[in-house]
């Protein structure tokens, strides 16, 4: 027997919402203003109903083709990322739109994507960290990370140095190095520097490493350092967890107690990050919700590309865990 297709009307029906609303939240037309509420239930009944709209019909009278395309770099390619993509794909789809994924692993192939991924028949652009190709895109371009000229999901980076710091200078840390980009990616080495300064604490350019974002350079940038002798800091703040869980083991290795010796603060709360010995201190923003926010920063650009540029900034939290000095 045939099962009997689902449509718009059953879904009203059983949501307690008009057919027009309804059509707006699983179409994303815009066209109606349906309250946050009312829009996860339209959704959570066509999820369980198995939905499937006749993207066809839509397309014609949308004039959209219901993808998105996704340009990270491969480098990224951590826990984080990994995690946050497959968010943002879940949270797509319940919004009706494919995915489209692509990485690039330098910065010579990354405008190439753009364009490789442009012509895809794509509807929107969500493109880790600005470059010059975006402008030029004739898409609605949503950035994950800092740009003053394009739409923009990024986390508050002075209020996780704020913590940071404070977490720090309250558990007697005075002697502080960085690890991390210091070519590519200037904000946090920055902060850095300027959060010394504000609280009269000595900058010295052999404790700021210079380090890609991987397990592997994590480990040898680190490994070559103690290998180079000289004083040590009381402290380490890392670009992001995968830098600190593998300076943290070189340190180890080395004959170093952490955090008696050398104490290390990460960022992002990747998932294994609560279960390395010690367990990692570092900034949550929340994979989850990135995501969450990015699929509907893209919606609501997708339905209005002429929306004037706007910055969202994501609060952070410390998460105190014991790499860091009681």
């Amino acid at each position: 027997m045939v099962q009997k297709r689902v449509t718009i009307k059953d879904i009203a029906e059983l949501s307690g919402v008009s057919f027009q609303a309804v059509s707006s939240v699983l179409h994303n037309t815009g066209n109606s203003r349906v309250s946050e509420e009312k829009a996860t239930r339209v959704r959570q009944i066509a999820k369980k109903l198995n939905y499937q709209p006749n993207r066809a019909a839509c397309s014609l009278v949308n004039k959209l083709n219901y993808q998105i395309g996704i340009c990270f770099p491969s480098y990224y390619f951590e826990d984080s990322y990994s995690e946050m993509l497959f968010y943002l794909q879940c949270f797509l789809q319940d919004r009706g739109f494919n995915s489209h994924i692509m990485f690039w692993d330098s910065l010579t192939n990354r405008g190439v994507n753009v364009k490789n991924i442009g012509n895809l028949g794509i509807d929107g652009l969500i493109h880790c960290g600005e470059i010059p190709e975006l402008f030029a895109c004739k898409l609605p371009c949503l950035v994950f990370g800092i740009s003053d000229k394009l739409h923009s999901v990024v986390s508050d980076y002075e209020m996780s140095f704020d913590l940071i710091f404070e977490h720090l200078l309250s558990r007697g840390y005075r002697k502080i190095g960085y690890i991390g980009s210091l070519m590519d990616d200037l904000t946090r080495p920055t902060l850095f520097r300027n959060r010394l300064e504000r609280n009269g604490l000595e900058y010295r350019e052999e404790w700021m490493l210079n380090c890609m974002v991987s397990y592997e350079d994590g480990s040898r940038v680190f490994r070559e350092f103690l290998v180079k002798g000289g004083a040590l800091p009381e402290v380490f703040v890392t670009h992001n967890d995968v830098i600190a869980i593998s300076a943290m083991r070189e340190a180890r290795n080395g004959g170093l107690n952490v955090p008696s010796d050398l104490g290390f603060v990460g960022y992002d709360d990747i998932r294994c990050s609560g279960y390395v010995y010690p367990a990692l201190t570092t900034i949550q923003v929340g994979t989850r919700r990135i995501a969450e926010v990015l699929a509907d920063k893209m919606m609501a650009l997708v339905r209005n590309p002429e929306t004037p540029v706007e910055k969202t900034v994501l609060t952070p939290q410390l998460i105190v865990r014991e790499s860091c000095r009681k």
